[in-house]
């Protein structure tokens, strides 16, 4: 009778487990962190799941950590690994240079979007890089985001509904439109749920493409419904447009090759579609979120002609010698809001308190400068 040889794991199966505990940490974050709220904190949108990005970047980095000091640890390169080393690196030289350091480094209040973010967004994107072992753990992670994505629709779309209820809202704001209230969601701003939502129905409309049976699909097209809703009520026109091209992209690779290029005739006939929309209203007796949706609709021929794209006009015009005064490293990151009333040229939007340009581009060469801009 021979005596059982004991179980050797390999070098492989060794290697291999770190990744899988980061994966699962990964796949729980994206599916938890857009869901993520603090009624008992100030800010109860934003700083609750910058909070947590942090504990989620340090777990990941301590499992890396014990995985490295256990020889296990094995690197894995991008093609993003350079230009966010640019950004990082840019960031941090406008924050030497800042107007004020304590602000570049740790973000203004409300938005705290300083160079200690900066890098938690660069690392957080390196460690999910890290963490995905293969398609399939992408994949789980992709699916997690979207369970989390038909969450905050939902609860988006009761936010408006009960908003309705109350009173209408007023004709244009950050939260309004038409007298419609604009969804929210767990981010707390509409603009910012919209982005999110515009990132992820291209891979909901993929993942109705790719199903291969049919509960498959039928679930899928579930989720891509409640998402375009969802995205319908924040009436962020940038998040339309994105989401728009994102999921032409996708018509274009599943198209069967014979087909392929008749995609992209979809932007020409969404043109024509406006263009006859901003002619025909819908009906009065329609219902008051389909009347907005219309209107807002309507506004993307000309958007500077409504009031929010007045303040925008006025605001990049005013940028522009903000940019020129300081345009090597710019004022720091998150310092717009300090630097700015110096370069304002009237009351554009009274009560409120302007922190950005409303322009990615713009907002970069002001805190970073042309250095960062170029990154």
């Amino acid at each position: 009778m021979r005596t059982p040889q004991p179980v050797v794991a390999s070098g492989a199966q060794r290697s291999a487990a770190p990744k899988r505990w980061a994966t699962w940490v990964l796949v729980a974050a994206a599916g938890a962190l857009p869901l993520v709220v603090s009624p008992a904190t100030a800010d109860a949108y934003f700083l609750p799941k910058l909070v947590a990005a942090r504990v989620v970047v340090i777990t990941l980095l301590v499992i890396f950590g014990l995985a490295a000091i256990r020889g296990r640890l094995r690197m894995r390169r991008t093609l993003l690994d350079i230009p966010l080393a640019l950004v990082v690196l840019s960031a941090l030289v406008s924050t030497v240079f800042a107007i004020n350091r304590n602000l570049a480094f740790f973000g203004s209040y409300g938005r705290y979007e300083g160079f200690l973010t900066i890098l938690l967004y660069a690392l957080l994107f390196w460690v999910a890089a890290q963490s995905l072992e293969d398609v399939h753990a992408a994949t789980l992670v992709l699916r997690a985001l979207l369970a989390a994505a038909f969450i905050v629709s939902m609860l988006s779309l009761l936010q408006a509904a009960f908003a309705s209820l109350v009173g209408p809202g007023p004709t244009e704001t950050g939260f309004a439109f038409a007298g419609v209230w604009r969804g929210f969601g767990t981010f707390g701003n509409p603009n910012a749920l919209g982005a999110f939502l515009a990132m992820l129905l291209p891979i909901a409309a993929w993942e109705v493409l790719s199903a291969r049976s049919l509960s498959g699909r039928w679930l899928a097209a579930n989720v891509l419904i409640v998402l375009a809703l969802g995205l319908v009520i924040t009436f962020s026109r940038s998040a339309w447009i994105g989401a728009g091209i994102g999921v032409v992209m996708v018509l274009f690779v599943k198209a069967p090759p014979r087909l392929r290029w008749a995609t992209l005739a979809a932007p020409l006939v969404l043109l024509l579609v406006i263009a006859g929309a901003s002619r025909a209203a819908p009906p009065a007796t329609s219902p008051n979120v389909v009347q907005a949706a219309g209107a807002r609709l309507n506004t993307l021929g000309s958007p500077l002609e409504t009031s929010s794209g007045q303040v925008r006009l006025h605001l990049w015009v005013d940028s522009l010698p903000l940019v020129a005064s300081r345009p090597i490293v710019g004022y720091g990151p998150d310092t717009f809001g300090l630097v700015y009333p110096r370069f304002q040229t009237g009351n554009w939007a009274p009560g409120a308190i302007i922190d950005r340009p409303h322009t990615e581009l713009l907002g970069v060469a002001a805190t970073q400068g042309l250095v960062g801009l170029a990154a």
